[in-house]
């Protein structure tokens, strides 16, 4: 079970619309929302830090090949 502060790493595989993803983590699918303005791209992996348990939330903070995404705010 995920705790507060745990740190994952995801998988952007769909977009759904402008503030939805399917991300694979550990082998699941979840639909993530994005909380932020930017616009992601699929097949990059994104570093996320849990900021709820209940309900799940996670902030991103940060992408494999940019850096300045650090501290947005996506929610499960």
């Amino acid at each position: 079970m995920l705790k507060l502060g745990d740190q994952v790493s995801a998988k952007l595989i769909e977009k759904v619309d402008t503030h939805h993803w399917i991300v694979s983590f550990e082998g699941d699918l979840l639909q993530v929302r994005n909380a932020t303005t930017f616009t992601f791209e699929a097949g990059k992996i994104v570093s996320l830090q849990v900021v709820s348990e209940r309900p799940l939330q996670f902030k991103i903070i940060g992408l494999a090949s940019n850096k300045s995404f650090r501290g947005l705010n996506v929610r499960v």
